[in-house]
């Protein structure tokens, strides 16, 4: 028997035993393969989910992230605490003023629009970001009428 020394990957050594008989080429790339792979531990595992609570109070949006991971998938767990119904837009910020619905859905990435949410009420959903945003070029919002004028916005970024 002859003793072979192999490095893989970078993972340390293995101790290889190659008998001088004849074997088909195929059965040792099946058992090299085989090998490898079982240093390697397969696939990665998939992130698990962040949770993120965001708190809807009339004209005021708090998170407990602001800053987010391109590839974490996230959790939202928008609770409206106000008096009034209150959406929750992941998107970019839009000009001062009241915006068409059009407009909101065109540019949504994420979120709970339409009606909004009613208070007392908390809605869950799951988002993964799949691009990153620099500072300021991605806010949470409220586009229901008057609630974005009265500053119902937050600012977030994408890495």
């Amino acid at each position: 028997m002859l003793k072979t020394l192999a490095k893989l990957a970078g993972e340390g050594t293995i101790l290889m035993e190659v008998s001088t008989r004849r074997v088909p080429v195929s059965g040792v790339l099946v058992a090299l393969v085989a090998l490898i792979l079982a240093g390697c531990g397969g696939a990665p595992p998939r992130p698990q989910a962040t949770e993120v609570d965001v708190t809807l109070q009339d004209y005021s949006i708090i998170s407990s992230v602001t800053t987010f991971q391109v590839g974490v998938p996230y959790v939202f767990v928008a609770s409206n605490e106000g008096g009034l119904a209150h959406q929750l837009d992941i998107m970019p910020p839009t000009a001062a003023g009241p915006v068409a619905a059009q407009e909101v859905q065109k540019e949504l990435v994420a979120g709970i629009g339409g009606s909004g949410i009613d208070p007392g009420k908390t809605v869950r959903f799951q988002y993964t970001f799949a691009k990153a945003y620099p500072p300021a070029q991605l806010e949470m919002a409220s586009h229901l009428k008057g609630d974005y004028e009265a500053g119902m916005f937050l600012s977030i970024t994408v890495q």
